[in-house]
């Protein structure tokens, strides 16, 4: 059985994945492919390489990736076109595979228009799945697909009352990494946090705050995406904010504020938007990381934080958990109703449930080092025991085969 997995990298990690390797997209298609599947970003190849031990037949596309997609053009006759590379290429790609089943993490990029497209000129494909676990405002993006695909329990609800057909599938580690870095060297990051602070509705508005206040009481390392480019878009966040503020100061009820599309949005803030250079964060932050030299910093902390999306409610969802414990390192994470179900809490890593507590229990384990290296060790010890990819995907087999006898 066939299967064809389509997927988006970061823009600021290929980018720079390429600079750093300077000649790589020179190299052929299967070369670079295999060099980007080499630096494990996100899930990397793992769906495909367990899913083969099943028995399928995997290919991958990384659609946005541009000098991998002018090289597999080039190398197949096909003409490059800047504009639509991203969405006609692996058209193409599929029509010339002819799989059984689709697999996209995309839906931003590959809704249903597309996966509409891509059915009418891929009659082979008996199951189209998609990736959603990031927030959503209309579900319609993902109406064209079989079978929504989720890490989230609060998203699945929220699926499943929209009557589409979803499950949930976990994130997971790949035992493969651990060959690939230097997981026993010198712990010499005290506290680390290694994300994104997107501020915006369902996104990480509480992250943004606990954040602020643990860097007043301890020494927080803080590896973020530098969100360069953004200032236009704070520009507009702030000159909207301001108009509705003179308007309540003369009065304006909000429902006459909500008719103004071009500010209404200004309504839910709460504050002046910051530019970056106002914002504390900057000051401190060494850069985003990804990829293998991701794994390296998580490995080389103590501890480190986590802190789920707005939007997974009381639920757990993120990739965090599995990442930090499958490197053996300390966690140091939100408390979520779910939790116990994967790990041990206070064993197998550490919770909090407000940032009174989270800043007391760092500051603890910090200064019990033999007590977090336990923690640490025991998290590790249950990760490579039940949350890998190569148990996500056997879920995913059945999963699969279970959507194919219902088609």
């Amino acid at each position: 059985m066939r299967v064809l997995r389509i997927g988006t990298l970061y823009l600021d990690y290929w980018t720079n994945f390429y600079k750093r390797r300077p000649g790589l997209q020179k190299r052929d298609y299967a070369e670079q492919l295999s060099a980007l599947f080499n630096d494990f970003f996100a899930q990397s190849d793992s769906y495909s390489h367990y899913l083969r031990q099943h028995g399928y037949d995997c290919q991958e596309v990384l659609a946005n990736v541009q000098p991998l997609q002018k090289t597999w053009a080039r190398e197949n006759g096909i003409g490059w076109n800047q504009r639509e590379f991203v969405t006609r290429l692996p058209l193409e790609f599929a029509r010339r595979f002819r799989p059984d089943i689709v697999f996209v993490n995309n839906f931003s990029v590959f809704g249903t228009t597309w996966i509409k497209e891509l059915k009418a000129l891929c009659p082979t494909v008996r199951l189209s799945a998609i990736w959603c676990a990031s927030p959503i405002s209309s579900l319609d993006v993902l109406s064209g697909y079989d079978l929504v695909l989720t890490s989230s329990p609060a998203m699945l609800r929220r699926l499943r009352s929209e009557r589409l057909r979803s499950e949930l599938l976990r994130h997971a580690f790949d035992p493969r990494i651990l060959g690939r870095i230097d997981s026993y060297g010198e712990k010499n990051i005290e506290f680390s946090f290694i994300g994104s602070i997107n501020r915006g509705d369902q996104f990480h508005n509480f992250r943004a705050e606990l954040i602020r206040q643990l860097i007043k009481h301890l020494d927080l390392s803080l590896f973020c995406p530098n969100n360069k480019g953004s200032f236009l878009k704070i520009f507009l966040r702030r000159a909207a904010y301001d108009v509705i503020r003179v308007f309540r100061l003369m009065s304006m009820p909000d429902r006459a504020i909500y008719r103004l599309p071009l500010i209404r949005r200004g309504c839910s803030y709460e504050s002046t938007p910051l530019f970056p250079w106002q914002d504390i964060f900057l000051s401190l932050n060494r850069g985003a990381v990804y990829g293998l030299k991701m794994y390296e910093t998580l490995s080389r902390s103590r501890l480190t934080l986590n802190v789920h999306i707005d939007q997974a409610g009381d639920y757990t969802g993120n990739m965090r958990l599995f990442e930090a414990t499958g490197v053996g390192t300390c966690l140091l994470t939100d408390w979520k109703k779910d939790l116990p179900k994967l790990f041990e809490p206070d064993l197998e890593l550490v919770t909090y449930e407000s940032i009174e507590e989270c800043i007391e229990k760092a500051r603890w384990l910090l200064t019990h080092p033999h007590q977090c290296s336990e923690i640490a060790e025991a998290g590790q010890r249950r990760t490579l025991r039940e949350h890998t990819y190569e148990q996500r995907v056997a879920e995913l087999d059945h999963i699969f085969r279970k959507e194919l006898c219902r088609a």
